[in-house]
């Protein structure tokens, strides 16, 4: 006579192989996932140009002129830097480097009306108001 108990577990484990499930994986702090697979990150100012393999590394390269990266990562893009646009209101005041992005302020006729960290997002032109203006009663008195 078979046991209750063994074949309830036998039951269980048989509809276990019969369930797909895809386990998560986990990769560690300085890799990244691609294809079920952990690949060492780029480190700033790289990016990916080749994925690991069973034999080699990730391959890395140099961000083009114009792009950053500002961590290590898996992208295999740079990001495109910031432009300083004067016809906005904005001049550079630090310029993009391989690991950091452009850094924008407001020329001296503008303020900054929305700033994130150092960079500003949103210049706005300065106003300018006449000195003074009188009210000349109905009489013509000021």
């Amino acid at each position: 006579m078979v046991n209750r108990g063994c074949l309830k577990i036998f039951s269980i484990f048989m509809m276990a192989q019969l369930i797909p499930f895809k386990e998560a994986l986990e990769c560690m702090v300085g890799e990244y996932e691609v294809d079920g697979k952990c690949c060492p990150t780029c480190q700033a100012g790289y990016r990916v140009n080749e994925t690991c393999t069973m034999m080699t590394g990730t391959t890395c390269v140099a961000c083009d002129p114009g792009t950053y990266t500002a961590h290590q990562s898996g992208l295999k893009e740079c990001l495109q830097c910031k432009v300083c646009d004067p016809e906005f209101g904005f001049m550079t005041t630090k310029e993009c480097s391989p690991t950091s992005n452009t850094i924008c302020d407001c020329s001296p006729d503008h303020f900054c009306a929305d700033m994130k960290d150092d960079d500003c997002e949103l210049c706005v032109r300065h106003q300018v108001y006449t000195a003074v203006q009188y009210v000349m009663s109905a009489d013509g008195n000021l």
